[in-house]
């Protein structure tokens, strides 16, 4: 890490365009030091990205997704939380719009909404290499599961990544961490 750090000229450092980023209410993303990553990060090639959630909204003018598959229902529940999480990971960054993303250089999005292992794995065979579940709702750990996350890791060369605490459980508490 200190030699990456060492290797990246302070005075080359990429800040972008976006109205958000510009106005500091992305301040997170110069705390992890994002700016910097971003000068190694558009010296690679794109990571193709897997989202699993709710609703996609398609014609967003800050995402571009490469493929939706499932019903994308806007009438699902929290309806509007793919397009954040989406935006997060692949927000068009130094567009003078919206959000300023981690990934918004270097990330090819594919998305489905079903939010289930079947989607994952074709996820994994369209050629992820990262996906997120950031699911709104409790999920039980099952050991069936871990062989499947294993096998995508192994087969696949596929991190998937949970998202925790992202709803209410049925007792009106927020649910806790599964994975």
């Amino acid at each position: 890490i200190e030699k990456i750090q060492e290797a990246i000229p302070t005075s080359d450092i990429f800040y972008p365009n976006d109205s958000l980023y510009i106005s500091g209410l992305l301040s997170h993303l110069d705390l992890v030091r994002v700016p910097e990553a971003w000068n190694i990060a558009k010296h690679y090639g794109k990571v193709n990205v897997g989202v699993t959630d709710w609703y996609f909204h398609e014609s967003h003018p800050d995402l571009q997704f490469d493929t939706i598959i499932g019903t994308n229902d806007y009438h699902a529940p929290n309806y509007d939380h793919g397009t954040v999480v989406s935006g997060f990971i692949n927000g068009i960054t130094n567009n003078q719009i919206g959000i300023a993303s981690t990934g918004g250089f270097n990330t090819i999005l594919k998305a489905s909404n079903n939010r289930t292992n079947t989607d994952i794995l074709y996820l994994a065979m369209s050629g992820c290499k990262v996906i997120n579940c950031s699911w709104y709702r409790t999920i039980g750990y099952l050991e069936n599961d871990e062989a499947f996350f294993d096998s995508l890791l192994n087969d696949y060369d596929c991190l998937v990544i949970f998202g925790a605490c992202n709803g209410i459980d049925q007792g009106g508490s927020l649910s806790r961490i599964m994975y």
